[in-house]
């Protein structure tokens, strides 16, 4: 209860008043909040009232009117400020001026098949340059080995014939033992044939007996 005094003549006059407490969460505008508790200290609402600024209507600077729709970059022209057209009383040089005509319409579908179109060849061109590095580099094995064989064959030819002029030089000209004893052994091989030829022809015995001395001569 509350108690209003009016004066000392006046008697005392006692007035219920009823407190709601509010339920609505006051919005915090700046001040210090405890993460623990949740308590807000020198709330911004309790300290002193915000002045209002009036708000500025700017509906009438932006508009859509004024913007550009459904102009791509490509049909822009080179003066985007403003255009100017021919009239009656206005000649317009025209000396830099071309006429563009757009092309087709190339849809979604035939972009996607011209990409396809385009990986396909250049799948091919990529297997192609494999092939030919696969084929160039199995040529190239194929000389060093065809050079190989033929550098190997001209070792033995030329080992051959020096082979051939030695053992030349060497019943030619004689000069070690060892030379002498092949000699020897070559000329003894030799008769002994010889003998085996006349002594298996069809000859008497004294055409067999004159064909032994000129053997042995």
């Amino acid at each position: 209860a509350v108690s209003v005094r009016y004066g000392a003549d006046m008697p005392t006059k006692d007035f219920h008043v009823t407190v709601v407490k509010g339920y609505d969460r006051k919005p915090f505008l700046g001040g210090f909040r405890n993460k623990r508790t949740e308590s807000v200290y020198h709330h911004a609402a309790t300290q002193c009232q915000a002045e209002r600024t009036a708000r500025i209507d700017n509906s009438h600077k932006i508009s859509r009117m004024t913007q550009t729709q459904g102009v791509t970059r490509s049909s822009q022209t080179r003066r985007e400020c403003a255009t100017q057209m021919s009239r009656v009383d206005l000649q317009v040089d025209e000396t830099y001026d071309r006429v563009v005509i757009a092309k087709p319409y190339f849809s979604a579908d035939r972009l996607l098949a011209l990409q396809i179109q385009k990986t396909v060849q250049l799948q091919a061109f990529v297997r192609g340059w494999r092939a030919r590095r696969i084929a160039r580099k199995l040529r190239q094995e194929r000389d060093e080995e065809d050079l190989a064989i033929q550098l190997e064959d001209m070792r033995r030819r030329e080992e051959h014939s020096r082979k051939r002029e030695a053992e030349i030089e060497r019943r030619t000209h004689p000069r070690s033992t060892a030379d002498f004893n092949v000699l020897h052994n070559e000329l003894e091989a030799w008769r002994l044939q010889e003998s085996a030829r006349i002594q298996e022809a069809n000859l008497s015995d004294e055409e067999r007996r004159l064909a032994m001395m000129e053997l042995l001569k």
